[in-house]
């Protein structure tokens, strides 16, 4: 479980392959980082209180992903 405040480095996020839960929640984010289409493992992704718009276009890598939290 990793929750992000004021966001890490988007080069730390792709190191983190057996993640299963990543909380981005409240970081005012515009965009998803797109080192997170390499999580390969992720299987809950918290995205709530951000500006997000589009998923990006290596989201499809997220085959373990069962839960997708945006409100």
């Amino acid at each position: 479980f990793l929750h992000c405040y004021c966001f890490c480095s988007n080069s730390f996020l792709g190191k983190l392959s057996n993640l299963k839960l990543l909380s981005l929640s409240q970081n005012n984010l515009s965009e998803i980082p797109p080192e997170i289409g390499s999580l390969e493992k992720l299987e809950i992704l918290r995205l709530e209180e951000n500006f997000i718009r589009t998923f990006p276009t290596n989201g499809e890598k997220l085959t373990s992903l069962l839960t997708l939290n945006l409100d």
